[in-house]
């Protein structure tokens, strides 16, 4: 079978992927091919020698192939779930089966020679089965339609031509199946009925639907163009097994569907397939929608279901069933663009989707591994300067800046080349490209004075989750400073809250006692106070010299430099109060309630509720964002509501999660956010970096309800 080529693909970024040509469009997968694509260019092998490490194979933007497979094997993560996490922002839509056009780049510039077996037509002229058909682009752009004089066995020479139509326009050049050109029709087509396309090397392409010979101007002279129109669910068919080896979906123990957890990488590939495909009509140079190369996503045509390869083929073709029509979708409605590379390095790339860790790239088990993940490769001196002559002699290489995300301080955005006559500044991909590197992601050694500004990378800030028996379990950077497990409590936790330093927090219970921990101060409690309704959260005010305690009637309680700016209690509410939050200044806080509803006090702005519209599950809890100029809210089934200035970077519902959300909190910078699920599992969206959680963690197990979730 026919392994991944791994497309580094992006019509969008061919300013800034493309230019990698010479390794990114390579598949990691089967090296050789590298032979068969493009070789590198032949440098003198002289001068020192540069020793470059690096991350990923590809641009990184989107999904990486490997990490997916990860995340499918051994997270065992649904396809909806691994996509969630790569497009943020995007959710999963269903579109009917449409015509998609792509480009067969193997025979630009060459006669459209096509075989069928039985009855086709060319140009409207219908040709028996068994004989040849060509288009001619003449000099005047026309296309002539020509027939074989004899009938042959398939591909091969012809014994002579008729031509049947002269000086067509390229939407009369056009050659049909059998079967016809309705999408249902194409869509039933087999290896036996289908249009064969014959390349000048000898291959034959078997096709679903149709061909068309498109004239393609550079400057005035008419050039030829090979493109294959057909069900973009067909199309599919030569696509998923040709970007992500079958051979994965039978990985990993008994999953979803009755099929082994690998699976769901193969899902999630038809459905990013299918989203590039879609994405941007008529975007490849203006005459297709793609095309079918590692400059796009691979495509393979129909395959032969005599391959001893079929069975693998099979299960490509039910991943694409089982997701038929699925694609990525932005909230204007308009199609995602996923790109996907082969490895990510472990982070991928900030693009048009927010850059997340990709915990799973460095998979390595006895049946997939990736070596792509960290790898070292060697240049001279030579090299660079041959590359850049105007530079003379080499004499320093300096990593002007990085994208942040990751060790190293994350991809090379800007490289200087520095030498006796003078200096050079590139891209980090552009460098790529030109030394055949893997990645712009990298840092470099040798006996030449070189600064790899190893910038701090973009990290998550840890995160503590809180169970209702007081247990406080720490991940990443944040610090177990104690907690309340295994101490008798007359009533449970119900709400925890940090100090500004990260060295200390609060536990609220819902009898209003506080317990403090850390650096964290006692200002004073609601335990042993009667209270018309049990307290239901907390917040910390600036200094974290003092906190506000909330009771689900509205009541709002302040100890400390806490001010109090007002609250909903003795005011008639539809629905509890379930949380709050305060402004940066601590001179106001928000209180939401189970419908969305939204009570703002002090210089607490009102951004918006959902107070009044229909909620598929209540709202649990909120957070603001670090200015104060909105906040998010998260309901049970895990729907983000945002107002003001908050983002929104995907929710539990696009990715078929139905466990029930507890609560949210958001990355310091506000363009991502942590989900706790009442299971104990933490889903990460945007630049949300997963540090680990109890449901995934056999080290920290909770036998408690789990109530909260707080950022460090």
């Amino acid at each position: 079978m026919r392994r991944g080529l791994h497309s580094r693909r992006s019509r969008r970024s061919r300013k800034i992927v493309r230019i990698m040509k010479k390794t990114l469009l390579i598949s990691p997968l089967s090296v050789p091919a590298l032979l068969a694509f493009e070789a590198l260019p032949a440098y003198a092998d002289s001068g020192v020698v540069i020793t470059v490490t690096g991350h990923g194979w590809g641009h990184g933007y989107g999904a990486g192939q490997y990490g997916q497979a990860g995340y499918a094997i051994l997270g065992q993560q649904s396809y909806q779930w691994i996509l969630g996490h790569y497009y943020g922002g995007t959710n999963i839509a269903t579109v009917p089966d449409q015509l998609v056009s792509v480009e067969l780049q193997g025979n630009a510039f060459n006669n459209i020679t096509v075989f069928s077996p039985v009855n086709y037509a060319i140009a409207g002229v219908s040709v028996p089965g068994g004989y040849l058909t060509q288009l001619v682009l003449g000099s005047n752009g026309q296309y002539n339609a020509e027939v074989s004089a004899t009938s042959v066995s398939g591909c091969g020479a012809s014994p002579g031509w008729n031509v049947v139509a002269s000086n067509l326009s390229p939407a009369s050049s056009v050659i049909t199946p059998g079967v016809g050109t309705s999408i249902s029709a194409m869509s039933q087509e087999n290896w036996n009925d289908s249009l064969q396309l014959c390349y000048p090397n000898g291959n034959v392409e078997h096709v679903y639907g149709y061909i068309e010979g498109i004239t393609y101007y550079t400057g005035q002279y008419p050039l030829q163009r090979t493109v294959n129109v057909l069900p973009v669910e067909s199309y599919l068919q030569g696509v998923v097994a040709s970007e992500t080896p079958a051979s994965w979906g039978t990985y990993g123990t008994p999953g979803p569907q009755g099929e082994p957890w690998g699976f769901q990488a193969l899902e999630a590939q038809a459905v990013e397939s299918r989203s590039f495909a879609l994405s941007n009509p008529m975007g490849w140079f203006g005459f297709a929608d793609t095309c079918d190369s590692t400059e796009c996503q691979v495509y393979s045509g129909m395959w032969n279901p005599n391959s001893p390869s079929a069975p693998l083929y099979q299960l490509a073709d039910q991943a694409i069933q089982d997701t038929a029509g699925q694609v990525m979708e932005w909230p204007n409605g308009q199609i995602a663009e996923t790109q996907f590379s082969a490895s990510t390095g472990g982070y991928t790339n900030n693009g048009q989707f927010p850059a997340v860790v990709d915990q799973y790239d460095n998979i390595c088990t006895p049946q997939l591994c990736n070596n792509f993940n960290t790898w070292t490769q060697t240049l001279t001196s030579s090299q660079i300067e041959t590359q850049f002559p105007s530079i003379g002699t080499l004499t320093q290489l300096v990593v002007e800046s990085r994208n942040g995300y990751g060790d190293m301080g994350g991809r090379v955005t800007a490289i200087s080349i520095v030498g006796t006559n003078g200096s050079v500044e590139v891209s980090g991909a552009t460098f790529a490209s030109d030394f055949g590197l893997n990645s712009d992601w990298f840092e470099l050694s040798g006996p030449v004075s070189i600064s790899n500004d190893l910038s701090a990378p973009v990290s998550g800030s840890g995160y503590w989750v809180t169970a209702a028996n007081g247990a406080v379990l720490p991940f990443g950077s944040a610090t177990s400073y104690g907690s309340m497990a295994g101490h008798p409590l007359n009533q449970p936790i119900v709400g925890m809250a940090s100090t500004p330093d990260g060295k200390g927090y609060w536990l609220v219970a819902s009898d209003g006692g506080v317990f403090s921990f850390g650096d964290a101060a006692f200002y004073g409690s609601m335990g042993g106070h009667p209270l018309n309704k049990p307290i239901v959260g907390m917040a910390s005010t600036p200094d974290g010299k003092g906190y506000w305690l909330v009771a689900s009637d509205g009541g709002v309680f302040s100890f400390g430099d806490a001010a109090f700016y007002g609250s909903m209690g003795g005011h008639p509410l539809n629905k509890p109060i379930v949380g709050m939050a305060s402004t940066p200044d601590g001179k106001g806080y928000w209180l939401v309630a189970s419908d969305g509803g939204i009570f703002s006090f002090g210089d607490a702005t009102f951004y918006g509720s959902m107070g009044g519209h229909p909620l598929n599950k209540p709202v649990v809890g909120m957070v603001a964002t670090g200015d104060g100029k909105g906040y998010w809210l998260v309901a049970a089934d895990g729907g983000i509501f945002t107002f003001g200035d908050a983002s929104f970077v995907g929710s539990l519902p696009a990715l078929g999660i139905t466990t029930p959300a507890v609560g949210v909190a958001p990355t310091p910078d506000g363009k991502g956010y942590y989900i706790l699920l009442n299971n104990g599992q933490i889903v990460c969206f945007g630049d949300a970096v997963f540090e680990g959680d109890p449901y995934s963690s056999a080290s920290t197990p909770v036998q408690s309800p789990i109530v909260g979730l707080t950022a460090d």
